[in-house]
C-alpha cells in the first residue's frame, strides 16, 4: 500500500483544472455550431424552390403519362392542355357515340404558387390509341430561373424530363 501525502492530493487537483475548458472555449465553439448550422439552414431552404419547381414537372409529366395510359386503354383520344394564362393543366377526352362529340375533364390541376410555365399560348397535346401523340415540348420555371423541360415524343407519346 503507497502513501499519500497532502501535496499529492493539492497536485492532482490543480492537474485535474487544467484538463477542462475554459467558459469562453466553449462560447466560441458554441458560436462557430451556429453559423454553420444557420448556413446549411439556409442553403437547404433556399433549394426548397428548385424542389418544388421539379415536383411540379414530375406531376404534369405524370399526368401526361396518365393521359396516354388512358388512350391507349379507352381506345380514345385523350387531350393534355396547359392554360399559362390561368395556370392550369387538364386533361380531356374525346368520346364520341355516333355524330355526337363532347368532352369530359378526368383531370383538372392548378400549378403551384411559384410554378409558371414559360409558354404564352395554350398547349394541346393529343395522344391517340395506339400510343402515338402529337408531341411537343413545355418549359417550367420558378421565381429564380430554374426551369425544367417536358418533352413528348410524338411516334411513342414517351414523356421525358430535363433540367
Amino acid at each position: 500500500m503507497r502513501n499519500y501525502k497532502t501535496s499529492d492530493f493539492r497536485l492532482q487537483t490543480q492537474d485535474s483544472r487544467l484538463k477542462g475548458f475554459t467558459l469562453l472555449e466553449l462560447l466560441i465553439v458554441i458560436t462557430i455550431i451556429g453559423i454553420a448550422s444557420a448556413v446549411v439552414g439556409i442553403t437547404l431552404f433556399g433549394g426548397m424552390g428548385n424542389l418544388k419547381l421539379k415536383s411540379s414537372a414530375k406531376e404534369v409529366a405524370s399526368a401526361l403519362r396518365y393521359a396516354r395510359s388512358m388512350a391507349v386503354s379507352e381506345k380514345n383520344i385523350y387531350i393534355f392542355s396547359l392554360d399559362p394564362q390561368n395556370r392550369i393543366y387538364y386533361i380531356s377526352s374525346l368520346i364520341s357515340s355516333d355524330s355526337v362529340s363532347s368532352q369530359s375533364h378526368p383531370l383538372s390541376k392548378p400549378f403551384p404558387d411559384g410554378i409558371f410555365p414559360v409558354s404564352k399560348n395554350r398547349v394541346d397535346i393529343f395522344f391517340y390509341p395506339l400510343g402515338s401523340s402529337t408531341g411537343g415540348e413545355f418549359i417550367l420555371s420558378n421565381e429564380k430561373g430554374s426551369k425544367w423541360t417536358i418533352k413528348i415524343d410524338p411516334a411513342t407519346g414517351r414523356v421525358t424530363l430535363a433540367k
